[in-house]
């Protein structure tokens, strides 16, 4: 790690790996971790997703709130890219009314351009979604994954959008996958620092093989990472993605969260772990 100490990385971490987990218990592991920010995987599997009722979003409204805690995005999973019908510019209208209402910086999308002809449905969807997204203070968050996992594409994508779509536009960067195609962290985030709105981070097999594995035993640089943000005294947060919904034999949340500080100390500098003084 670099001389340059930034205190306000801030650390934070996904619900994908706490799946199904009620939010007072996500409340819990947050206060035990000492962290303040956590993704909010949105699913009709989890305690929030569009089909709860008014009463039950003003309930996690209240408990987020009760547990000091910012949420850096709902976790959902339209795709921008898919195939023209109507569901996903609804699912994302009703998401973003939904992250408005429990307080959510943004939701997080994909593009999933899966037979590379539809960025232009992508733009056009993202064209409608952005004055509401505007209207509430709630960004539409793309994830570097999939057909658009390359800083580059994403960042070319971007870039062809008009101005007012743009301000409504940010991106999660999740460093492994834009590592593992072949980009350095100084260059994906050269790429992406106009739009970033935080990082994702985990330790995956190897720069061929994305399986998460437990922190420190794989191979992605978590110190060039860090001297990347070093370089251009970035801010904000950084959130373990521990993708144990998918990967069942991954250790618990509880034990990522403790190695989480250690492995990540490259790229959290001296940011704080314990709860911050409420206001």
């Amino acid at each position: 790690m670099s001389d340059l100490r930034v205190p306000d990385r801030r650390p934070a971490f996904s619900t994908l790996g706490a799946s199904g987990e009620p939010l007072d218990q996500v409340v819990h592991l947050a206060r035990a971790a000492g962290l303040t920010g956590v993704e909010l995987r949105c699913a009709p599997d989890e305690p929030i997703h569009p089909g709860l009722t008014a009463e039950q979003v003003e309930s996690v409204a209240r408990t987020l709130d009760a547990g000091w805690l910012s949420v850096l995005a709902l976790s959902g999973y339209v795709r921008l890219c898919a195939p023209d019908d109507d569901f996903q510019l609804i699912e994302l209208t009703r998401q973003l009314t939904l992250a408005a209402a429990v307080g959510a910086a943004g939701v997080r999308v994909f593009m999933g351009d899966e037979d590379g002809t539809g960025e232009p449905r992508a733009r056009r969807r993202l064209a409608a979604a952005a004055p509401q997204a505007a209207r509430l203070g709630v960004r539409i968050l793309i994830e570097t994954h999939d057909s658009h996992a390359e800083s580059r594409r994403l960042a070319g994508f971007i870039g062809t959008l008009d101005a007012d779509t743009v301000r409504a536009v940010g991106v999660i960067w999740d460093t492994a996958h834009t590592w593992r195609h072949g980009e350095s962290p100084a260059r994906s985030l050269d790429l992406l620092a106009p739009y970033l709105a935080h990082l994702q981070v985990k330790d995956v097999a190897s720069d061929s093989d994305a399986t998460p594995v437990p922190l420190g035993s794989g191979r992605y640089p978590v110190r060039e990472l860090g001297a990347a943000l070093d370089a251009v005294r970035w801010r904000g947060w950084v959130c373990l993605e521990w993708e144990r919904k998918w990967q069942p034999g991954l250790p618990p949340i509880r034990e990522a969260l403790e190695r989480f500080p250690g492995w990540a100390a490259a790229v959290l500098g001296v940011a704080a772990t314990g709860p911050e003084p409420r206001p």
